[in-house]
């Protein structure tokens, strides 16, 4: 192997030409451990962790290596040990919000071309959950192309196919199935010239099915869908990239019970340009899109030009979105306080001197 067949381009070449560690040896992570990374080098694999002065400047958890990042690295004699001393700057980054810390950031995957949204074709087909993802995937820099897996349970193709066109947004559609291997043919375009791709979608859509197919033999269980939901458990449990027999890589996500938005709002605008343009339409700047007259967003709905539940999940993504800038805005007033009450309370410097 070789860092080219890793997805080294000579947008990170550049960098580690201005970066002139000549020993330190390019890696790239495509495993993550309780702060341990796993990396390839293309000759040699090890464990890395960061260095204690790549600890100290890193304020975020954003800024620590993520799966599918370059990172320059010293390995350690003797052992399988590596200590990373750099972070390649990200061609692309699909981020989220952390579950515990909403003020926090977590990387789910970096340095990808491709973001496969996959949801499959049976009732578990939801058009609001896919605009969520495409959220995300807009957002990151990378192309997001939605995988219609389980083609073969369509009640109605073409129907399931029609409710994706419409919250679509320009991203190429594909109803496959690796059960009758239809529509398959289509995956080897994303993968040409070692690019790598990651797949997002909730459990039981077939993700790991997927994988398996692309790799040609089944290197990851697989889990039966409930029968009461058509809803999946859990099987990919961590991220990990993966090298595919014809070349490219694929990054699996575990399925994600929330997606949080955060300074997502130019990708929520790009994604709801449609909705953005009829509200502009509207008689009055402050319409609610309730009552008034001459509501744009009203006739739209009622014309059918715009479907309502559209319209409503635009709105709900918004609320969230200024949810978390109030929140922020709060969290950094309180700790603006709270350094005026330790200046208050800290002795003074000097004492002025007793009454003459």
């Amino acid at each position: 192997m070789s860092l080219e067949s890793l997805g080294w381009t000579p947008f990170f070449e550049k960098q580690r030409q201005e970066l002139n560690q000549p020993d330190w040896i390019v890696a790239r992570v495509v495993n993550e451990e309780r702060n341990l990374y796993r990396l390839e080098t293309g000759s040699e694999d090890y464990w890395g962790e960061v260095s204690g002065q790549f600890r100290y400047a890193a304020k975020r958890r954003i800024e620590y290596p993520a799966v599918g990042d370059f990172v320059a690295c010293v390995p350690q004699s003797g052992v399988d040990r590596a200590i990373i001393h750099h972070l390649f700057k990200r061609s692309s980054c699909l981020k989220r919000k952390m579950i515990s810390n909403e003020n926090e950031e977590q990387v789910l995957a970096s340095n990808v071309e491709t973001v496969f949204i996959t949801t499959s074709a049976n009732s578990d087909l939801n058009a609001r959950r896919i605009e969520r993802y495409l959220t995300l995937a807009w957002n990151s820099g990378a192309k997001p192309v939605i995988l219609l897996t389980k083609a073969d349970l369509a009640e109605d193709l073409e129907e399931s196919l029609k409710l994706l066109r419409t919250v679509s947004q320009g991203a190429a559609i594909h109803p496959i199935s690796t059960l009758d291997e239809t529509g398959l043919e289509v995956m080897s375009q994303y993968f040409t010239g070692n690019k790598t791709a990651v797949l997002l979608g909730s459990s039981g859509v077939g993700k790991t099915t997927l994988v398996n197919y692309l790799l040609g033999y089944d290197a990851l269980d697989t889990q039966e869908i409930r029968e009461s939901d058509e809803r999946g458990r859990h099987t990919t449990t961590s991220r990990d990239l993966i090298h595919l027999p014809d070349g490219g890589m694929l990054i699996d996500t575990p399925g994600m019970k929330e997606m949080g938005l955060l300074d997502q709002e130019d990708a929520v605008g790009e994604l709801f340009e449609d909705v953005e343009a009829l509200i502009l339409q509207c008689k009055f700047s402050n319409c609610e899109h309730e009552t008034e007259t001459g509501c744009r967003i009203k006739s739209a709905i009622e014309s059918g030009e715009l479907d309502k539940g559209r319209m409503e999940n635009y709105y709900k993504l918004q609320r969230e979105i200024q949810f978390q800038k109030n929140k922020l805005d709060r969290n950094a007033a309180n700790l603006a306080k709270k350094g005026i009450r330790k200046i208050s309370r800290s002795p003074r410097a000097s004492k002025g001197k007793k009454g003459r």
